[in-house]
C-alpha cells in the first residue's frame, strides 16, 4: 500500500523499485550526503520509506551504512579542516559536548545519539575531543541503530 501510494506519488520511483540494487544505493548516498552535509530531521523519514521500498532489512542497513560513510567524512574534515570555526557558531552546546566526549568518551557519544542530540554538535565535540576515528565510528553506528532499525520495522507494524 505504501509503495503504491509513494510511486503515484513520485513516479519515478517505480523504475527504481525495479532495481533494488540501485534503490539501495541511493539510499545509502541519500544517508551518507544528508550526514554528511549536518542536515538534522532525515533519519527517520527516510528510514520509514526506503523501508517500505526495500524491506527493513536493507533499509536499515543502507541508512545505517550511509549514516557511518557520511558522519566519519564529516568527523574527518571538521577534525582536518573545521574544527576552529565551530566554537563561534555553536557556542556553550559545544563546548559541553567536547568535554563529555574528552572525559567519557565512546558511552557519551552513544548515549548522545540515542537521545537525539544534533548531529553537527555530536560530531563536531567529537572531532574537538581526542576520539580515536574508530571510537567514533563505533559510537555512531551503535548510537543511530536503535532508531533506525525501530523506523525500518515500523511500516511492518502497520
Amino acid at each position: 500500500m505504501i509503495e503504491k501510494m509513494l510511486t503515484e506519488f513520485l513516479p519515478f520511483l517505480a523504475s527504481l523499485i525495479e532495481y533494488r540494487g540501485l534503490l539501495t544505493a541511493t539510499v545509502f548516498l541519500s544517508a551518507m550526503a544528508l550526514s554528511g552535509l549536518g542536515i538534522p530531521g532525515f533519519i527517520v523519514p527516510l528510514s520509514l520509506v526506503s523501508a517500505a521500498l526495500l524491506g527493513p532489512f536493507a533499509s536499515a542497513g543502507a541508512v545505517l551504512l550511509g549514516l557511518l560513510a557520511g558522519s566519519q567524512l564529516l568527523f574527518l574534515v571538521l577534525r582536518r579542516y573545521g574544527v576552529s570555526r565551530f566554537p563561534r557558531l555553536l557556542g556553550s552546546r559545544l563546548d559541553r559536548v567536547y568535554a563529555e566526549c574528552r572525559a567519557r568518551g565512546l558511552w557519551y557519544l552513544i548515549g548522545l545519539r540515542i537521545i537525539g542530540v544534533p548531529h553537527a554538535i555530536v560530531t563536531a565535540g567529537a572531532a574537538m575531543a581526542p576520539l580515536h576515528a574508530t571510537t567514533f565510528a563505533a559510537g555512531t553506528l551503535i548510537g543511530f541503530a536503535p532508531i533506525v532499525l525501530a523506523s525500518a520495522n515500523l511500516p511492518q507494524i502497520f
